[in-house]
């Protein structure tokens, strides 16, 4: 009756490890270490100062050209250098303000705006690639958790099943060999949980990087990985709306846009107005002695050499319009074929899922009691027992890797449609 009594321990023990112990805690811990990631990650931070950059640039593009102030000396005599000996010497500053074309200015606006629109969108991309980043780790950290949990829970096991048959072995009633073997498998076991910790502070590396902050991720944070998956299926997606992705290939598109108006606008001359205030030393012997003179400019540029050089920068931005215009279209294709796909994947694991849930597992259950009643007869030795308590356990493991797989590949479906944490 004390074999009797033991496995049946063993198999509570087996049975209350899943699923109650799969929620050490709650989502606290990962919200709390996506809006650690948000804050701190330098990906994000370096894309926000892009961003912040384009703007003020943005801002300052539409400003007309920085004037021209000049200081000279006119008309002296080369013999003596003297203001005062011609009536046209004297000392004049001069003040010149370039303006460009009407539309010119406004087109330079336009493409920095546009410029920013794609920095703005690249913050987005960024935030939701470490969101996805973080849940692909964090569900992965979940998982090396409970596996250890899981792994150590049948180390026990093993350890008392081996005890058993060293008892039998004493007594004459157990062979060398099953406990040889029973050792094996225990070691094996530990060998297990070695690697699958080892896994466990790799997943938290990675946790600290993400989120800047390697000194608080610890061992302490909370592993959580639902097996309710039924839920969170997603609806079908047909059209790609709201991916940052796509947003920022349209705004490439327009920027190309606005790069093609701005060379074609080249075509068109710039003005200069300009003013110069002459300074003359007073000359008695002439008819207005020292009056100082004002002279007015106006100029305006030729674009000349169109031929070579606006003509070539119009066709250049005319292919890079071309080039993002595909780029937008392949963009599209491809995250509508990644969806599919994703979706495809979501629906797959969740049937694997749910096989292993109905099928496998309670297979694997009904296995083991089956080997235990069988030793109970003396039908066969412990060490059949212990084989069917790791089919057990692997099925376990292989139930829990694949809900892994599903809330990461989740994570992925939220990026590639846009979905943005909290919103």
């Amino acid at each position: 009756m004390a074999i009797r009594g033991f496995f049946r321990s063993a198999l509570l023990l087996i049975f209350l490890s899943m699923p109650g112990a799969q929620s050490f805690g709650g989502p606290q811990a990962l919200d709390s270490l996506i809006q650690k990631a948000l804050n701190n990650n330098t990906n994000i931070i370096a894309a926000k100062y892009r961003h912040s950059s384009a703007d003020f640039a943005a801002k300052a593009a539409g400003a007309l050209p920085d004037p021209q102030l000049t200081f000279a000396a006119s008309n002296m005599p080369r013999s003596s250098l003297s203001f005062d000996q011609t009536p046209m010497s004297g000392k004049s500053i001069g003040f010149m303000q370039p303006i460009p074309w009407p539309g010119k200015l406004s087109a330079k606006s336009r493409l920095a705006h546009s410029i920013s629109d794609v920095q703005s969108e690249n913050v987005k991309i960024a935030r939701n690639m470490v969101v996805r980043q973080v849940k692909e780790v964090y569900f992965d950290y979940s998982y090396w958790v409970l596996a250890t949990y899981l792994i150590d829970e049948n180390i026990k096991i093993s350890k008392d099943i081996i005890e058993f048959i060293e008892t039998r072995y004493a007594n004459g009633e157990s062979s060398l060999e099953e406990v040889i073997t029973s050792e094996i498998k225990s070691a094996e076991l530990s060998n297990k949980k070695m690697q699958s910790e080892s896994n466990q502070k790799s997943s938290l590396l990675k946790l600290g990087h993400l989120t800047n902050d390697t000194f608080t991720v610890s061992a302490d944070i909370a592993a959580l990985l639902p097996l309710e998956i039924e839920a969170l299926l997603p609806v079908e997606i047909n059209a790609v709306t709201g991916s940052p992705n796509l947003a920022r290939a349209r705004f490439n598109v327009k920027a190309a846009k606005d790069k093609e108006s701005l060379a074609r606008s080249k075509y068109l001359p710039d003005f200069m107005l300009g003013i110069d205030y002459r300074i003359r030393s007073d000359k008695l012997t002439e008819p207005i002695g020292g009056e100082d003179f004002l002279s007015f400019k106006v100029g305006l540029s030729v674009p000349l050499w169109f031929f070579a050089r606006q003509k070539n920068e119009v066709r250049a931005k005319q292919q890079e319009l071309l080039a993002t215009q595909a780029e937008e279209k392949s963009i599209s294709i491809v995250l509508q074929q990644s969806i599919k796909d994703t979706q495809q994947q979501l629906r797959s694991l969740h049937k694997q899922v749910k096989q292993y849930q109905t099928t496998i597992i309670p297979l694997a259950e009904a296995a083991f009691e089956a080997a235990f009643a069988a030793h109970e007869v003396g039908q066969i030795d412990l060490k059949a027992v212990m084989d069917d308590q790791i089919i057990l356990l692997n099925s376990r493991l292989a139930h829990l890797n694949l809900v892994k797989q599903f809330h990461q590949t989740l994570a992925v479906l939220d990026e590639l449609t846009g979905k943005e944490y909290g919103k």
